[in-house]
């Protein structure tokens, strides 16, 4: 058994809602060492940022996915209904960054 701290991350997504607009704010993640690895990777499974949660309801809903270089993926969606929500999932997207 292995903790998350041990793993590489390959990518990161993060999308919540701007609450000064409204707008969906979508976010890739790479680690500096991989930047276009992560990213081709990406894009090779998704076409744009958007294509991640095709067909999906994000209405108050907040999300984020890691994919690490093993293959696995942890993913994460919080109901974002308040202000206070939103800015609780930007902290744990945060922290979970701050380790890429």
């Amino acid at each position: 058994r292995r903790s998350i701290d041990e793993k590489k991350v390959r990518w990161m997504y993060t999308a919540t809602i701007c609450w000064c607009c409204g707008c969906r704010d979508r976010e890739l993640w790479c680690p500096e060492e991989s930047t276009d690895e992560g990213t081709d990777h990406y894009y090779k499974n998704y076409s744009t940022l958007r294509a991640l949660e095709a067909g999906q309801d994000v209405r108050e809903m907040s999300r984020l996915e890691l994919t690490y270089q093993d293959g696995d993926v942890l993913s994460v969606g919080m109901v974002c209904k308040t202000e206070e929500h939103n800015a609780y999932f930007k902290n744990v997207a945060a922290s979970l960054s701050s380790k890429i």
